[in-house]
């Protein structure tokens, strides 16, 4: 970015701005992330945002629509509420003993499959996942992917903002003879039909069994008991391949495919999954966290549904210097203080530092010594101050001012 700040104000608003946009940082690559360490409800400090997360539309069937990919962000930055997805423990055992996707709310449906080889282009060949004996959940490499456009839940902003919106997608067949063992056979064939099995679990591509709880509908999970069906929902694309011939009886009626708007409230929240929403909040929902914030309880009711106009102020700021001034006297040589050393730095250039920040390093002990000058950051500049960060300590003592002293000289000599 251009430098065009001109006086310290304009340095401190962008240090304390909500929202940066500038390169990706190594670790992150292109995704949009919330830098947040502070406790459950706790503000964020910023938000990330790369130029070509805006820019570029083909992005967006990664991360979904922009707006609900802010919403995401602004709940971690200005709510201090957490993922709820969790991707080094994809799935867990619930207290019924049934393998769980890591996910809110547990009314988002969807398939678990493996890669079976490398992807070429969009080509990416999968299969079922299996059962791991040994751990009781699903084999190593195994991913729930939610279904794209057969959702009944709108929640949770939290896990999956990318969802699509709704169009009319389904139709609900509701039997009035599902009593009837011929009424059974019939509805079994269907889905044998299909290739979906005689249980309907292995795949819900077309059929979806439902029942009726105290007026609320419940998709079936688990093993199907077939009497227990009170309806059947029907992807509407299976009818218009000409894949199924429903019976004329029963009731037809069409409803809404969903996306996802809501955040987890008391009522859809998991609490059993192994997330950072459960961890940090001490198992609330979401919505319970952001409900207790003063956005909410503070905020009287509006009149109407008006929203008031954002108002943003846009600033640019010079290239990022940065001078590593390293401890390598005697004292580093205890408790393995030097490696700790070299890890933290290794870390900062690999995975903290952006491109084109300038990066220069410096080594003290009793005197200082500049090990490189300010270098732009590229990928081969990266490797090569990594491979100068000091790995062993001298017996020298320690003179910190040295090397403070050096480190804004290295500094001062950037044009």
């Amino acid at each position: 970015m251009p430098n065009v700040i001109n006086d310290a104000s304009d340095l401190a608003a962008v240090v304390k701005a909500d929202i940066i946009i500038t390169n990706p940082y190594l670790k992150y690559g292109y995704d949009p992330y919330t830098l947040q360490y502070g406790q459950c409800g706790e503000p964020g400090r910023y938000i990330h945002l790369t130029p070509d997360f805006l820019l570029d539309d083909s992005l967006l069937s990664v991360y979904g629509p922009r707006e609900r990919v802010f919403v995401h962000e602004w709940a971690h930055l200005r709510w201090g509420v957490y993922d709820e997805y969790n991707e080094e423990i994809p799935y867990y055992v619930a207290g019924n003993s049934k393998v769980e996707a890591t996910r809110c709310s547990l009314d988002i449906l969807g398939t678990n499959i493996v890669k079976t080889s490398e992807c070429h282009g969009e080509n990416c060949p999968t299969k079922a996942c299996n059962f791991d004996v040994a751990t009781g959940l699903y084999e190593e490499g195994c991913v729930f992917v939610p279904y794209y456009t057969r959702q009944f839940s709108q929640d949770s902003i939290m896990y999956s903002q990318a969802l699509p919106t709704g169009r009319p997608d389904w139709i609900v067949l509701i039997p009035t003879w599902v009593q009837s063992p011929a009424a059974l056979e019939i509805l079994k064939s269907l889905l044998c039909l299909l290739g979906t099995g005689d249980s309907g679990v292995k795949s819900l591509q077309y059929f979806l069994p439902v029942k009726l709880e105290a007026g609320n509908v419940n998709v079936t999970a688990g093993a199907i008991h077939w009497p227990q069906i009170d309806m059947l929902v029907v992807a509407s694309d299976c009818l218009q391949q000409g894949h199924a011939h429903l019976p004329r009886t029963g009731n037809t009626k069409t409803i809404m495919r969903t996306q996802v708007t809501d955040f987890c409230d008391v009522d859809t929240h998991n609490s059993e999954a192994p997330n950072l929403q459960n961890r940090m909040c001490n198992y609330r929902s979401t919505w319970d966290v952001i409900k207790d914030s003063t956005d909410i309880s503070s905020s009287p009711p509006r009149p109407d549904f008006s929203l008031p106009v954002p108002s943003f102020s846009l600033l640019q700021y010079r290239d990022r210097m940065i001078t590593l001034v390293l401890d390598v006297s005697g004292s580093m040589m205890l408790n393995d203080r030097i490696r700790r050393l070299h890890q933290a730095a290794d870390i900062f250039l690999t995975q903290i530092t952006e491109t084109s920040t300038y990066i220069g390093i410096v080594e003290f002990s009793k005197s200082a010594s500049v090990i490189s000058p300010l270098e732009k950051i590229n990928d081969q500049q990266r490797e090569r101050l990594k491979s100068l960060i000091p790995s062993s300590a001298t017996d020298e003592g320690t003179n910190i001012c040295s090397g403070i002293v050096t480190g804004l000289e290295v500094e001062s000599h950037h044009s």
